[in-house]
């Protein structure tokens, strides 16, 4: 956990104790203090913090803290007063560059903590130049001290490269002890990062689980949706299905709205439709566009939920605002047909070239090309339409961009007809998602319309076809009678 955090609560309890390895006087007066005793003036001055309701009070401990840091035999009055110029709620009013003095300080009388505290001034460039090449040895003063999240910090330095030369090895190496004998979450969460991906060390999906559980038994929400990830797929762990759900509810919970989606994923699967829509919904009201697209197809279809595609249209429209391109195409569809919403060509139209133009989504600009062709909402342009096909299929290698392609040249629609060319394009869009265009490949091979008959050729094509459930291409494999 970054220092910042810290509670005001924790504050004062910080800055009422005294020095470390001490036990505080019982009786601290003013009189040790003004004879220049700086532990006896730090102990008055928590004191009087702690009924800083009352701005005399306050005051007074400022001018305490002050005098105990000035006596430069009491460097946790000037952490305290870093802190206190720092913090918008301390009552002090925030004073980044006054704070950044006391917290330099502090550290050059070696007080780790205050290291700490300059090292993330640096790195944020707070009250100072931001400079993280001269946080580094700050955070690696307090991390020899076992400061875990200066440790930490460090570690980010060099797993990132911003700061220090990037080192991945040491980073581990770094993150390791701080997660296992400081409990620094982050540092958990991140040592299971670099062990499930491996990079530059040995990969440890084992060892990478063992971090996400314990940082997501501090409730570290991403750690746990990595670990309900890793478990969802059987990754280097037994496959648990209900284990990934629970962890991913949690992730959930702790406002990992992505986790909501994949929970609400794993719950369809298992045909649960009315606990996949309560996660959607969180998901949803969070950050995930994707899970406001999943949640108005149930509203679509009425499963786990009323059927009101009104409300599916009103969470596409969000879902698309969210730059998710297959929102903006499924919200054109309820336009053209007038399902939830009063039918509008034009509103169709006017959302494939956001989906297109803004979003930068292939299959957004096959649509409008496909509405160019048609004349749907938009005034018809064959050639613009093409250009669409032809812009998709070469610089995105988008399948249906090069299947249109294959039928323009095919039937000569817009272009000069050309069966080469439309075999080529059919080769480009063959895949499983598109049988039919590895079908028409098959039979270019088949009936050498291109080129010399290739019956090996065309049982591999037709084979691709068929395993994807195209009837045609499965006749064609049958043996033929003589």
């Amino acid at each position: 956990m970054r220092p910042s955090t810290l509670m005001l609560s924790t504050l004062i309890v910080l800055v009422s104790q005294p020095v470390w390895g001490q036990e505080p006087s019982s009786e601290a007066s003013m009189a040790e203090c003004e004879a220049g005793d700086a532990q006896a003036c730090y102990q008055l001055a928590g004191t009087a913090y702690a009924e800083r309701e009352d701005p005399d009070r306050l005051a007074l401990a400022l001018r305490l803290y002050e005098q105990a840091c000035d006596a430069e035999t009491c460097p946790e009055a000037c952490l305290a007063l870093g802190l206190l110029y720092r913090k918008s709620k301390s009552g002090v009013e925030v004073d980044l560059e006054r704070a950044f003095g006391y917290f330099q300080k502090a550290c050059e009388a070696k007080l780790a903590s205050a290291c700490t505290w300059l090292g993330d001034c640096y790195s944020w460039g707070e009250g100072v130049k931001k400079d993280r090449e001269k946080a580094h040895p700050h955070y690696r003063l307090a991390c020899e001290a076992q400061d875990w999240y200066a440790c930490t910090q460090l570690a980010h330095q060099y797993e990132s490269g911003y700061g220090a030369k990037l080192d991945i090895s040491k980073a581990a190496e770094l993150f390791r002890p701080a997660c296992l004998q400081g409990n620094q979450a982050r540092a958990c969460h991140h040592l299971g990062l670099l062990l499930r991906k491996g990079w530059r060390i040995s990969q440890d999906l084992p060892g990478a689980a063992k971090a996400f559980r314990q940082a997501c038994d501090s409730d570290y929400g991403m750690a746990c949706q990595e670990l309900g990830t890793m478990l969802l797929a059987g990754e280097g762990l037994s496959q648990d299905t209900s284990g990934a759900i629970e962890l991913l509810e949690k992730a959930c919970e702790l406002k990992q709205y992505q986790a909501c989606l994949q929970a609400g994923l794993a719950w369809e699967e298992l045909d649960a439709a009315t606990e996949a829509a309560q996660l959607f919904q969180k998901g949803c009201d969070g950050s995930s566009d994707e899970a406001c697209a999943r949640l108005a197809e149930l509203h679509l279809q009425g499963r786990g939920v009323e059927q009101d595609p009104a409300q599916a249209a009103e969470l596409f429209a969000k879902a698309c605002e969210g730059r998710n391109s297959e929102a903006c195409l499924r919200l054109a569809e309820l336009y053209e047909t007038g399902t939830g919403l009063e039918q509008d060509s034009k509103a169709a139209t006017a959302l494939c070239i956001r989906a297109c133009e803004d979003y930068a989504s292939p299959a957004a600009c096959v649509e409008l090309g496909k509405r160019k062709e048609a004349g749907l909402g938009i005034k018809a342009d064959l050639a613009a339409a093409i250009e669409h096909y032809e812009y998709c299929c070469g610089a995105w290698q988008f399948d249906q961009g090069c299947y249109q392609m294959a039928l323009h040249y095919q039937s000569g629609k817009g272009v000069k007809k050309n069966q080469s060319k439309a075999a080529s394009y059919f080769d480009s869009a063959c895949s499983p998602r598109l049988p039919e265009a590895c079908y028409q490949v098959g039979r270019y091979h088949e009936e050498g319309i291109n080129d010399q008959k290739d019956p090996v050729q065309a049982a591999e094509y037709y084979r691709i076809a068929c395993d994807a459930g195209h009837s045609a291409a499965c006749e064609a494999l049958e043996p033929k009678s003589d």
